[in-house]
């Protein structure tokens, strides 16, 4: 959480800042869906970093670090703490166990509805801020 407060993200290959980057991507979703292993390179980032640069040398590919993610925690995360890396693009990936039982609430942690809440915020603070939304 430091990290977070301090407006840094720790991906497979390097910590990530706020530092303007005009061809930053933002993966949102957790490293459940993104981190494939534990090897840098079975990373999607890693994966998607490479690719991208190889059309745009600058491109920034910013993935949350947290393990476990869904929309809506993974939303909050990037509103509260990262809304000044200026994304261009904001990737809102949707994990399989997108509702899974919270062990603590033993309540769905989402719902279609909050899903659907989610990714119209999304939505505009993408249109209001020039990125798409993936």
């Amino acid at each position: 959480m430091i990290e977070f407060l301090a407006r840094r993200l720790r991906g497979p290959q390097a910590i990530h800042t706020p530092t303007p980057s005009p061809h930053r991507v933002l993966l949102l979703g957790g490293q459940l869906l993104y981190g494939r292993g534990a090897a840098p390179e079975q990373n999607v980032e890693v994966h998607l970093g490479g690719e991208l640069r190889a059309l745009v040398p600058d491109a920034d590919v910013v993935a949350l670090p947290t393990v476990d993610g869904w929309s809506a925690q993974q939303w909050r995360l990037f509103e509260r703490f990262f809304t000044d890396f200026k994304p261009r693009v904001v990737v809102l990936g949707v994990p399989r166990d997108e509702a899974a039982v919270d062990p603590v609430t033993e309540s769905p942690r989402s719902s279609p509805e909050l899903l659907r809440t989610t990714i119209a915020s999304a939505t505009e603070w993408c249109a209001a801020h020039g990125a798409a939304l993936v």
